[in-house]
C-alpha cells in the first residue's frame, strides 16, 4: 500500500489530560474537518486515550506494570476509550469522512506487552472499499500478562510496518520533541537518541509520554520508514502535513 498514510492524533490534543473524561470539542472538530478537507490517498487514523484512558488505567494497575486481571477494571478502561472514539468518529462523519471504528481489544493479541497478532486483513479490506479505519489506544488480551495497555503509538508502528505505509505522522500538543532549552529537535536517529534528555510526562501517562513515542518510531525507522512528530493542535497543521507541506516537526529516521 504505497499510498498509505497513517496519522495518530494524541490524546492530549483532543482531551484535557488533567481532568478525567473532559473533551476539547473545538479541537476535535478542527482536527476532523482538516482530515476531511484533505485528499491524501488511503488513510488510517489512530487516536490516543488522553483523559479517557490514562487516569482509568493508572487507577487499575496492579503491582506489576501493564497487568490487569480484574474484569471490571478491563471493562472500565475499554468502555471509556470507546466513548472518546465514538465522539471522534461522530465528528469525522459529520464533516463527511467515511470513518468507521476498529477497537483493538476485539482483534489484537499481545505478548509481554507487545503486539503478537492483529487482524490486518480486515483493515486492508476497509481501505480497499474506501473507508478510513479509526483505531485507538486500548486494553488488550496478553498471552503472558492477562490484559495489558496497548498504546496508540505501538499500533502506528506495527501497522506502518505490516502495511508498508508511505507516510507516518503523530500530531502532539507541542511542535515536536523538545530539547532542554525548549527548542524543537529537528531530527532524531538511532545514533543521536541517547543524547536527548526527554521531559518527564504526566504521572498517569501509562504509555511512556514522548519517550515512548520516539522509541516506537525509532523501531519503525529500522524498517526504512520515516515519521514526523508535529503540533496537531495548531490550526492548519494536520491539513498541511497530510498534503505533504513542510511544517515545524521532529523527523525520526535512520
Amino acid at each position: 500500500m504505497t499510498d498509505l498514510t497513517i496519522l495518530k492524533i494524541g490524546g492530549s490534543v483532543i482531551t484535557y489530560k488533567d481532568e478525567a473524561k473532559r473533551l476539547k470539542r473545538d479541537v476535535i472538530d478542527q482536527v476532523t474537518k482538516e482530515v476531511t478537507d484533505t485528499s491524501c490517498g488511503r488513510l488510517i487514523l489512530v487516536h490516543g486515550a488522553g483523559s479517557f484512558g490514562h487516569p482509568q488505567a493508572a487507577k487499575h494497575f496492579s503491582t506489576e506494570r501493564n497487568l490487569l486481571k480484574d474484569a471490571f477494571a478491563v471493562f472500565d478502561i475499554n468502555k471509556t476509550v470507546i466513548e472518546l472514539n465514538t465522539v471522534f468518529i461522530s465528528s469525522l462523519i459529520e464533516y463527511g469522512a467515511p470513518a468507521l471504528p476498529l477497537h483493538p481489544m476485539n482483534f489484537t493479541l499481545l505478548e509481554n506487552g507487545r503486539i503478537h497478532s492483529m487482524m490486518i486483513e480486515h483493515i486492508e479490506e476497509m481501505l480497499k472499499q474506501g473507508f478510513i479505519p479509526v483505531l485507538h489506544g486500548d486494553v488488550v488480551l496478553d498471552r503472558t500478562r492477562s490484559y495489558s495497555i496497548l498504546s496508540g503509538d505501538q499500533i502506528v508502528s506495527y501497522l506502518a510496518r505490516k502495511l508498508q505505509a508511505k507516510r507516518v505522522g503523530l500530531g502532539a500538543d507541542v511542535d515536536g520533541v523538545m530539547d532542554g532549552a525548549g527548542k524543537v529537535i529537528e531530527h532524531i536517529t538511532p545514533q543521536n537518541v541517547d543524547k536527548i534528555e526527554f521531559r518527564e510526562g504526566a504521572a498517569d501517562d501509562v504509555t511512556g509520554a514522548m519517550r515512548g513515542k520516539v522509541t516506537e518510531l525509532l523501531e519503525l525507522a529500522d524498517y526504512g520508514i520515516s515519521s514526523y512528530i508535529f503540533n496537531g493542535k495548531k490550526r492548519g497543521n494536520i491539513k498541511r502535513w497530510l498534503e505533504g507541506e513542510k511544517i515545524v516537526s521532529t523527523v525520526i529516521s535512520e
